[in-house]
């Protein structure tokens, strides 16, 4: 623990703020709903523990301040908590939390991507990955026309000439669209093995970027 500075009012003794004789960061005991010797001594302890490392509660870990658990024992949580599903069955896209990935922002094109890179670094791949979903660009026509008309009349929806042309548009335009979004999905883990060694045909899908 650090020293704790005492303020008072000029001239007098009672306590009215507690700050830490490190960084100055000052706590008051009009921040919480207790007694006033409660109240004080909650400010006195934050003072206290401002400039303490913050341990990682599960490892013991430092972490930054306020956080409580550190990002390899959450990733170990998330795994856990994950359904093992076959590589077969998902996008080719996987992902990984901290990671750079060749699409960035932890993303890699498929799992030999990801084993190639580590290999290239020189580290140790982990057992699982998270699969991914994507998402592509569409127009919804309800929504359209609804913007469209909120301008107008009540009901002016109802009398829209062209609905169905406009909605062959549209569908043949959203089916069109080549452009894809990868979302990691940490419902989902696949277990880290060389394309060829995972079961069953797994059809390649189209390069994309991760969101931003």
């Amino acid at each position: 623990m650090v020293d704790v500075r005492i303020l008072t009012f000029k001239d007098e003794s009672n306590p009215q703020l507690y700050a830490c004789g490190k960084c100055g960061q000052v706590y008051s005991p009009r921040g919480f709903a207790a007694s006033a010797e409660r109240c004080h001594a909650a400010a006195k302890e934050l003072a206290e523990t401002c400039c303490q490392p913050c341990r990682c509660k599960e490892c013991g870990a430092e972490v930054q301040k306020y956080q409580v658990i550190c990002r390899a024992c959450h990733e170990k949580q998330m795994f856990e908590n994950a359904t093992l599903t076959d590589y077969s069955e998902c996008e080719d896209v996987v992902w990984l939390d901290g990671g750079d990935g060749d699409m960035g922002e932890g993303y890699f094109y498929d799992i030999d991507s990801y084993l190639q890179h580590c290999e290239d670094e020189g580290i140790e791949p982990q057992e699982f990955v998270f699969a991914t979903t994507t998402s592509h660009i569409h127009i919804g026509i309800d929504e359209i026309l609804e913007r469209a008309c909120e301008e107008l009349y009540e009901g002016a929806i109802d009398d829209v000439v062209g609905y169905q042309d406009l909605y062959k548009a549209i569908k043949a335009f959203n089916e069109a669209q080549t452009a894809v979004t990868y979302n990691c999905d940490v419902t989902r883990k696949i277990r880290v093995l060389s394309a060829e060694a995972q079961k069953g045909p797994h059809q390649e899908q189209p390069r994309a970027n991760p969101p931003r």
